[in-house]
């Protein structure tokens, strides 16, 4: 399958790569949240939906305590980019930038034609532990990230006029990292902490002993 445009580490894929980040609006309600930025709350259930997706895409974790450090790095490499996406998130919605359904309708039919046909596309789906709901919303996600990122490269201030997909998606991480920045974020120490250089989020080291 030929995958849309990519975007940095945020972009998606078609059915396999969707599935690594889509975001649940699952509940959460009784547990603090994984972390919070610009004042909204990225849920625990949200987080282990994310990873879950990421675990049955790869065929699931083996056991042992190797696969369980892997499992923690993953879910802490899915927290960054939830981040990430949040302050995303919240430009659009300021911006008034959306994603027109239609176009999410064109994404599914060009899949839908890569995989082979509508009977193979709900194979790939069931596969993947996926609904139709949940790649569209991928999808959807998939866009808007680029129209955001279209909005911030074409109004970019002494940037050249053509510039390289290289320089684009630096252009892009910079806006994205003052933005989470800006946003404050709180990492649920659970999970480990934000390093503001490279917005990962980090293990956090206990100094006692």
């Amino acid at each position: 399958m030929t995958p849309p445009r990519p975007r940095l580490r945020l972009g998606v894929g078609a059915i396999g790569l969707l599935a690594a980040v889509l975001l649940s609006a699952c509940g959460g309600r009784f547990q603090p949240p994984a972390a919070v930025v610009n004042g909204h709350e990225i849920t625990q259930a949200a987080l282990v939906h994310a990873v879950n997706l990421r675990l049955r895409q790869a065929g699931g974790a083996a056991a042992g305590a190797t696969a369980e450090q892997a499992t923690k790095d993953l879910t802490r490499q899915v927290l960054g980019v939830m981040i990430e996406q949040q302050v995303i998130i919240d430009y659009a919605r300021a911006q008034a930038i959306g994603v027109q359904s239609s176009d999410v309708d064109a994404q599914v039919a060009q899949i839908t034609s890569q995989v082979g046909g509508q009977a193979q596309f709900e194979q790939a789906l069931r596969e993947r532990g996926l609904t139709l709901a949940d790649l569209r919303a991928g999808i959807e996600r998939s866009l808007l990230i680029g129209h955001v990122e279209d909005r911030i490269i074409n109004a970019c201030v002494g940037c050249p006029a053509n510039m390289t997909q290289q320089q684009k998606n630096q252009v892009f991480l910079t806006w994205i990292r003052q933005e989470v920045l800006k946003g404050h974020p709180v990492v649920n120490p659970r999970y480990g902490r934000l390093d503001p250089t490279q917005l990962t989020i980090v293990p956090i080291h206990s100094t006692l002993g």
